[in-house]
């Protein structure tokens, strides 16, 4: 009987090993793809912007920075994650299909009315 659960232990064991690298499928990493290593830098930029949008409207309504300062670096920042929301949508590959769609839509309502 020992021997019927060491085999048995054995053969589990030797069909483990041979058959994981058939079942287990390997991810993608995101170093592989360089777009996406770009996006994510991007996502980062923007995120970083918004913080420094909410950080400058906080301090200027808590007096720290003046009016026109707060004018200047606000435009400045905004202009910023313009540009930054411009490149996403451009390295989005269904930005495109969204903008085709959106200008199909309005031609078709413009056609109703």
């Amino acid at each position: 009987m020992l021997d019927l659960i060491m085999m048995l232990g054995i053969t589990v064991s030797i069909v483990v090993l041979v058959g994981e690298p058939f079942v287990r499928r390997p991810r993608p990493s995101p170093a592989d793809d360089p777009s996406a290593s770009a996006r994510a830098g991007l996502l980062l930029q923007k995120d970083t912007l918004y913080t420094a949008i909410r950080d400058l409207a906080f301090d200027f309504q808590t007096g720290k920075v003046d009016q026109q300062d707060y004018v200047a670096l606000r435009q400045r920042l905004e202009g910023e994650a313009v540009q930054v929301l411009r490149l996403l949508d451009a390295s989005d590959p269904s930005a495109a299909l969204d903008a085709a769609l959106e200008q199909h839509i309005a031609r078709l309502r413009q056609r109703s009315s």
